[in-house]
């Protein structure tokens, strides 16, 4: 049987004209697009013979009518021929394109940067593939064409360039990857969400297309790519862009901070350049329909196609506490304390100061998938509760996020955020809270210049204020996260929660006051404040607000996660 689908691909400039009004052949009446074909199949040459060779052939979308006799009909004028010859050149143009546009594509594996042994022309090809799109499109873009340079950006120096290697070194590239491409090789296992959005980028959230496949982080913990545009010194200068610098010292911090308890996982960084792909750019635009008050970022699509991007790949951290209005005592008590036992612990490893812990940066999510994050009414209510461990009730884990600000030292070097804009006093309105965080910036900045002057003139050496490992800044911060807590506490809680047991209301009650104590201890003036996170442990556990059991509890939980 002959196969229409195959004679449509072997069209030729031999076939003669198409008359739309002509049959052929003596047993099976043929069409004339059809006659076209099979003239092409045996290789052209005398009409006559042609026919006789094709009244044997079977053709697949024969029905009863195209079975019947029909006489011969001799072939078109030559005049026709040459009429009809440049709508036969058009149509066989058009088939050729269709042709390219829909060979088979290479399915991607995943959406990490190709190896150092994959050439890039692999790489290129394992990304081509991509199912049916599941929603609704704007218009689908072509993928740039253009080259991407390896280590040069717009405008940049020969120090920028320097840098930008590094930034390479750290996400295991030797290239600069298309955002295209990368886009389309993450579309093919996964769907997509924007989460929220900074000053310098936006957060998105992915999960697996199929369940099933889906690995048990995907499942429990879920990924977060954090998309990060960024330029050289004088590029970023009039854009809405994050400069070189701070983008490198962020991929620093994430991959130095991965290994330790209670910050954000780091599974990976990319660099990539070029225009924004379809799945984030649709992301984005949902969120704007959905969230148009919570949107200040312009549409990524207004970057320009050279636009540079950093890619952090991120455990999902969970909801950040300010979502959380009214904290119940055991909710709020966790909080407070399990982020001190984390900043204490990264002073000690990396000398570790975060410098923007507002309540933004610190999230919650369930210690267990779909599990609870505060404790349970029946345990509430037994009137013979009375647990040995306070710290971990509420069954919450808490992550601490966002690095742009902070301090660290990694081996040798030091990383810092000279935060130029701090020199400018911002924001006298807002809520308390807002105004609380505002101040403890400034609290933070005119701290540091009055150390690093101090500290100047005993070494005899001049050194930016923000360079310096200040640990007590840790503990303004803290002075700010427990002030929020108690102006949101849940004080109908206990009634929420039924017919609560004395012992109950005893404990609640205890818990909020060991709060009010810190509060007034790290409320006070800088000099007279505990000088790091763990010196506000050590007095924690002297003055009974923690006990030794509750600190060795969390921390035996944090080395299981």
């Amino acid at each position: 049987m002959a196969d229409l689908g195959a004679l449509r691909e072997l069209q030729n400039d031999q076939r003669p004209p198409r008359r739309l009004d002509k049959v052929y052949g003596k047993k099976n009446r043929i069409k004339a697009p059809t006659r076209a074909m099979h003239f092409d199949l045996f290789g052209g040459g005398d009409e006559n013979e042609i026919v006789k060779k094709m009244d044997g052939l079977t053709v697949e979308d024969d029905t009863e009518e195209t079975k019947k006799p029909a006489k011969d009909i001799p072939p078109p004028p030559e005049e026709q021929l040459a009429k009809e010859s440049s709508q036969v050149d058009q149509e066989k143009t058009t088939v050729q394109r269709r042709r390219r546009t829909e060979e088979p594509k290479k399915p991607a594996k995943d959406i990490s940067s190709p190896s150092e042994e994959q050439p890039a022309k692999e790489s290129s090809q394992q990304i081509q593939g991509k199912p049916t799109v599941q929603r609704p499109r704007r218009g689908r873009r072509l993928r740039r064409r253009k080259p991407i340079p390896s280590s040069t950006m717009s405008g940049s120096t020969q120090e920028e360039d320097t840098m930008l290697k590094s930034l390479l070194g750290l996400a295991k590239q030797k290239n600069i990857r298309d955002f295209m491409e990368y886009g389309e090789d993450l579309e093919q296992q996964y769907n997509c969400t924007k989460l929220g959005e900074g000053g310098y980028g936006e957060v998105f959230e992915i999960y697996s297309k199929d369940p099933d496949s889906a690995t048990d982080i995907e499942r429990d913990q879920g990924i977060v790519l954090k998309v990060v545009a960024f330029g050289s010194e004088q590029y970023s200068i009039d854009s809405d862009t994050a400069k070189l610098p701070a983008v490198l010292r962020e991929a620093q911090l994430s991959l130095a901070l991965d290994p330790l308890h209670g910050f954000v996982r780091c599974r990976g960084i990319s660099i990539v350049c070029g225009k924004y792909p379809d799945i984030l750019l649709d992301a984005f635009r949902t969120y704007v329909d959905e969230h148009p008050n919570d949107t200040e970022n312009d549409d990524p699509d207004s970057y320009p196609e050279d636009q540079t991007f950093m890619i952090i790949e991120m455990n999902h951290a969970g909801a950040s506490i300010a979502k959380i209005r009214t904290p119940s005592a055991f909710q709020a008590f966790d909080i407070f304390w399990e982020t001190v036992i984390i900043l204490a612990n990264a002073e000690e490893k990396l000398e570790f100061e975060h410098r923007d812990l507002h309540i933004g940066n610190i999230c919650y999510k369930p210690q267990v998938r779909d599990g609870p994050t505060d404790l349970a009414v029946e345990t509430i209510t037994n009137p013979a509760y009375d647990p040995e461990v306070t710290l971990g009730l509420s069954k919450l884990q808490v992550t601490i996020i966002d690095y742009s600000l902070a301090r660290a030292k990694i081996g040798e070097e030091v990383l810092f955020d000279p935060i130029e804009h701090w020199e400018e006093d911002r924001l006298n309105t807002g809520d308390e809270i807002d105004l609380a965080q505002f101040a403890t910036y400034r609290q933070v900045r005119d701290w540091a210049k009055v150390q690093a002057a101090a500290l100047a003139n005993v070494e005899g050496t001049e050194v930016d204020k923000y360079a310096r490992f200040l640990p007590k800044t840790n503990v303004v911060w803290l002075s700010y996260l427990v002030r929020a807590l108690l102006l949101r506490r849940g004080l109908a809680k206990p009634a929420t929660l039924g017919n609560v047991s004395e012992s109950a209301r005893r404990l609640q009650s205890d818990l909020w006051g060991r709060l009010e104590a810190v509060a007034d201890v790290v409320g006070k003036a800088p000099t007279l404040i505990p000088g790091s996170a763990a010196d506000l442990l050590a007095t924690a556990l002297s003055s009974g607000w923690l006990r030794k059991a509750d600190v060795e509890a969390f921390r035996a939980r944090m080395e299981e996660l």
